[in-house]
């Protein structure tokens, strides 16, 4: 079985053992192609997931980050879509200020803004992912985070 997204082949065959390989080729690959892929593959017996990161030399880029929505009190990673290779540095800011500000915020190797646990009047915001080269060269994108109320849940006998 093959599929074919204009630049993007994505296909897989069985080996004679059984197994089945899945791959992707990606032709005329550019620096917005570099980041994290993932495979998912799900039946009766339950799902597995497996990710790569593909690394294209290039300059810094960042994907757009989506409007995400967290949950107060809860733990919250938020995600830096970064390509470009080599990146020296990830940061993240909120309101001009660099994160972590505080204990409950931490940045994770590979640009993982973690946040526990999340606080509905404060970490509702504007977010922005930082990334540089070694040669000093830029790219920066925003995403915005709403925070939703605890969830709650009613017992009765």
């Amino acid at each position: 079985m093959t599929f074919s997204f204009l630049r993007f082949v994505i296909g897989q065959y069985v080996t004679v053992h059984g197994d089945v390989i899945s791959h992707v080729n990606i032709s005329s690959v550019s620096v917005d192609d570099g980041g994290e892929y993932s495979c998912s593959a799900e039946n009766r017996a339950g799902k597995a997931i497996h990710s790569a990161r593909l690394n294209v030399y290039g300059l810094p880029y960042i994907r757009v980050i989506p409007k995400v929505t967290a949950v107060a009190g809860e733990e919250f990673e938020l995600k830096c879509p970064v390509a470009g290779y080599p990146i020296e540095e990830i940061r993240w800011e909120r309101g001009g200020r660099e994160l972590p500000e505080d204990l409950r915020q931490r940045v994770l190797p590979g640009g993982i803004l973690k946040i526990s646990p999340v606080q509905k009047a404060s970490d509702a915001g504007l977010y922005t992912c930082w990334a540089r080269n070694k040669q000093g060269q830029t790219a920066r994108r925003t995403g915005e985070v709403t925070v939703i109320g605890m969830r709650s849940f009613c017992y009765s006998n």
